[in-house]
């Protein structure tokens, strides 16, 4: 019987840098979009950011960069999106261990999967996974970018096991660093969850949830151990 081990990306997988200022990114989208109204554009784009987030905390529901933008009144400028993807761009980078964790855990003979909230098109996320040598790695991913709903839906969890080859919930252990969006969602629907928390989550975005992981972690290269644990009633 098949089995997967399911990670969040963002702050599991991907570098802890102290926080950046929210506002930056879409500081330097509006600065090479050339706008006459800089500070207009900017502030509809940053109220169209915490509009999505009110979407995925009040309805677990997906939000887009395309809606973003649309809400702003803007069509998606080439320059600027680049702009703002290199505000981004040392925050996407995977932790130096990921592929070795990543191999370790295929090499247990278990499926990897990957599940993400995110605003972006699933071809950015591709392009970052591939630079740093991880995108092959994965078995199935969901990006709530491609979906209607965003964790922790539980349709975002079962989408995953659907393209795992439709796996029980019982058969996945989710590995995520909120409680909220991570934990308490996969729960929900039936996986054992390991908790890895990430301290730099901004206040504001930092949902308090009264959920207990199955297993908790301090960094990454210990999920091998709780792995392990997992498998062993199966004789794995």
């Amino acid at each position: 019987m098949t089995r997967a081990v399911v990670f969040d990306l963002a702050g599991t997988l991907t570098v802890t840098l102290p926080p950046m200022d929210p506002a930056e990114p879409w500081r330097r989208y509006a600065a090479a979009a050339a706008s006459h109204d800089l500070a207009g554009l900017l502030a509809r784009l940053i109220a169209g950011e915490h509009d999505a987030f009110l979407a995925c905390r009040d309805g677990g529901l997906s939000f887009t960069f395309e809606r973003i933008l649309d809400r702003a009144g803007v069509s998606p400028v080439p320059a600027a999106v680049t702009a703002y993807r290199a505000c981004w761009e040392p925050y996407t980078r995977c932790i130096a261990d990921a592929p070795a964790v990543l191999t370790a855990v295929r090499d247990r003979g278990l499926a990897v999967g990957l599940v993400s909230n995110t605003l972006w098109p699933v071809s950015w996320h591709h392009e970052n996974l591939a630079r740093d040598g991880v995108l092959d790695l994965f078995d199935a991913m969901v990006f709530s970018s491609e979906l209607t709903v965003a964790k922790p839906h539980p349709e975002v969890f079962r989408a995953v096991l659907d393209r795992l080859g439709g796996l029980a919930p019982a058969d996945c252990l989710f590995v995520g660093d909120r409680m909220f969006e991570d934990i308490s969602g996969a729960q929900g629907v039936g996986m054992q969850t390991v908790a890895l928390p990430d301290l730099t989550v901004a206040d504001e975005h930092r949902v308090l949830v009264d959920v207990e992981p199955t297993y908790r972690i301090s960094q990454l290269a210990e999920v091998l151990g709780v792995v392990d644990h997992w498998l062993a009633p199966y004789g794995c």
